[in-house]
């Protein structure tokens, strides 16, 4: 489900939640996709994926 998009120009950013069953577990994803456009069509695609369960590195958290 997508919970954020933010856009400028031929730039654009989405939050999302997703879940999936892995072998019959339910599991929760958070998925951040940045996408550039040009002339109206995708060129540039890249998602970077986490566990919602997963800890930040030490000292990379918020304080």
């Amino acid at each position: 489900m997508l919970e954020d998009c933010v856009g400028q120009a031929e730039r654009d950013v989405g939050r999302a939640h997703v879940t999936a069953e892995i072998e019959g577990q339910l599991n929760h994803f958070e998925v951040a996709t940045f996408i550039t456009l040009c002339n109206d069509l995708i060129s540039d695609m890249t998602e970077v994926w986490t566990g919602v369960d997963e800890a930040a590195p030490v000292g990379t958290g918020l304080i």
